[in-house]
């Protein structure tokens, strides 16, 4: 008898929010952690416990990774999607995460709001986004099964963010000869709890008075290396939006940032030294962009993937 196992290209990930829109995203990972607090009770005169038992709510986190691109046939992860995200969190608004296949009895099925975000893209590789989500009770995780080892009949394609789709204040890194950017956007959860609710309840079939929340403040950062980033630009530069980072299609604007690092280094052998740079605030504004806004003297790679 074959072992059972599920393989990737069986499955997709979708996250549905509040604004009703289930996103079909370009995933390239996804895993799901359920923790439940159990604890013993112990007493005088016997040596292994009276009891376990459960003593808080049971919680999940999921993780995804993915590709930033204009997709076929694929939602993308545009300023758009992400902004509904980020909605639906502040609210306290539970969105639906689910990896599985068409026959849905695989993968797994999670609500939850957003932790962080996080946006990077350096020489040699894609442009990548990776989501956090938490929440509270326990999520869908289907048994092992082999009814979903055939690939999906829809057809996939992706344009994927690559280095000369990037760009800080309106002109391309290429200026300041960056090698990285990194943006981080996180969000800090807690959980409401309340006495009276089943700490093990299932999402979806028991309601939970107890909620699980956002509480700010939020935290956002930008971090910029390469061998020709200017570490000692100030604070008033990069405030508002006079001071833009641009990755594909999406436009990254920290308020009122602060510039909290600065580095140099250099060594013998190395045929230039590096420096980098790093700011920090407590919110981000997410646009999207075209292809009119960088610089018209040098043309992405990508631009059919734009402007459509």
């Amino acid at each position: 008898m074959a072992i059972p196992r599920i393989v990737y290209f069986a499955q997709t990930v979708t996250i549905k929010t509040s604004a009703g829109a289930a996103y079909t995203l370009p995933i390239s990972s996804a895993s799901i952690e359920v923790t439940r607090p159990i604890e013993a009770v112990s007493t005088f005169g016997k040596f292994s416990s009276l009891n376990t038992a459960q003593t808080n709510l049971t919680t999940c986190k999921a993780t995804l990774k993915g590709y930033l691109g204009k997709a076929s046939n694929l939602d993308s992860f545009s300023a758009t999607v992400l902004n509904n995200m980020i909605a639906d969190t502040k609210s306290s608004t539970e969105m639906t995460i689910t990896c599985a296949s068409s026959a849905a009895t695989d993968g797994f099925v999670m609500k939850g709001i957003l932790t962080n975000i996080g946006i990077d893209i350096s020489m040699g590789a894609f442009g990548m986004i990776d989501l956090g989500f938490a929440g509270i009770g326990n999520p869908t995780i289907y048994a092992p099964t082999t009814s979903a080892t055939t690939a999906a009949s829809t057809t996939y394609a992706l344009n994927p963010i690559t280095t000369m789709s990037v760009g800080t204040a309106g002109t391309t890194l290429a200026s300041n000869y960056a090698t990285s950017i990194k943006f981080s956007y996180d969000l800090p959860t807690d959980t409401l709890a309340a006495l009276g609710d089943d700490p093990n309840a299932d999402q979806g079939n028991i309601k939970l008075v107890s909620q699980i929340a956002t509480k700010a403040p939020y935290k956002t950062t930008v971090n910029v290396e390469g061998h020709g980033v200017d570490p000692t630009i100030k604070d008033a530069t990069f405030n508002g939006a006079g001071f833009t980072y641009k990755i594909g299609d999406i436009s990254i604007v920290l308020p009122n940032p602060k510039a909290s690092a600065r580095s140099f280094n250099n060594a013998a052998g190395q045929v230039s030294a590096s420096y980098a740079y790093t700011v920090e605030d407590t919110s981000a504004t997410l646009s999207p962009l075209t292809i009119a806004d960088y610089n018209p003297a040098i043309t992405p790679q990508n631009t059919p993937a734009y402007g459509a």
